[in-house]
């Protein structure tokens, strides 16, 4: 299975301590292999999903089984414990190991325009910017100078389950309780973790006006699984078709199981 390296530049798990794992393994460095997505990746994504289980937990499993240190897959935890820019830079880099860092895609202008935007996108072209040393950094705020980390997404998933404001509850996280959620405080973050947000500046060429998208590196990878029938339709086509049971097609190569998926559709089609 193709495997790529890929520098995390600062991944606050890694770097600030050598964090024991459950396997007796420990993390020193930041230079991770991430693989191409396997059946069971995107069976888990699918289960993920019709379980209702959030996008950002969705992407903890993933992002612990595909990413590896020395030591072997980090695993749920360590991938919670990465910062929120890190783990959109491997999310990235997952997608690009498994359909390619070129994408292809459009989104709706405005209502009242009604124009269709389409664009490519090179996810190696992307710019990476390491973030601040940390884990900890002192911030202004106002007149007050304050301690404070970068969220991770262990503190996205708790604060989405949070009865109050998640941004309410993400601030006071990352504060150890100091502060409240305010514009100011996320620029800082945003600062302190530039790769948290990635975004791009479309211009529509019906009506000119110029749209801001964000960049979701798991959408990115859900939408590639969706256009491509999704891992269930697939499982199902193969095994009507072969015989074969849903483990076995799990353990096909995913480019040899895309293949015979295409030709029982030649087979069936009119």
């Amino acid at each position: 299975m193709t495997q790529h390296a890929i520098p995390v530049v600062a991944p606050y798990a890694a770097r600030s301590a050598s964090i024991e794992r459950q396997d007796g393994g420990l993390s020193r460095d930041g230079r991770f292999w991430v693989r191409a997505l396997a059946g069971e990746d995107e069976l888990a994504i699918a289960d993920g999903l019709a379980e209702e289980q959030s996008a950002v937990e969705i992407a903890s499993r993933l992002i612990g089984a595909c990413v590896a240190d020395a030591a072997g897959p980090i695993g749920f935890e360590a991938a919670e414990a990465l910062s929120i820019g890190d783990r959109e830079v491997l999310l990235r880099a997952i997608h690009a190991a498994t359909f390619g860092a070129l994408i292809e895609t459009q989104v709706a202008c405005s209502d009242d325009c009604g124009e269709t935007i389409a664009f490519g996108l090179d996810l190696d072209l992307l710019s990476e910017m390491p973030p601040e040393p940390g884990p900890m950094h002192r911030i202004r705020l106002g007149a007050r100078t304050i301690a404070c980390r970068v969220p991770t997404g262990a503190d996205i998933r708790r604060a989405l389950s949070h009865n109050g404001s998640a941004a309410e509850s993400l601030a006071l996280a990352c504060t150890d309780g100091k502060v409240g959620a305010s514009e100011e405080l996320a620029r800082a973050l945003a600062e302190l973790d530039p790769n948290a947000e990635c975004t791009l500046s479309l211009a529509c060429p019906n009506c000119g006006r110029t749209s801001t998208l964000w960049l979701d590196a798991f959408e990115l990878l859900r939408r590639a699984i969706a256009e491509e029938g999704g891992i269930m339709r697939q499982v199902d086509r193969l095994a009507r078709a072969y015989g074969w049971s849903e483990a076995a097609i799990l353990d096909l190569p995913r480019d040899r199981r895309r293949r015979y998926c295409s030709l029982v559709a030649a087979e069936n089609a009119p």
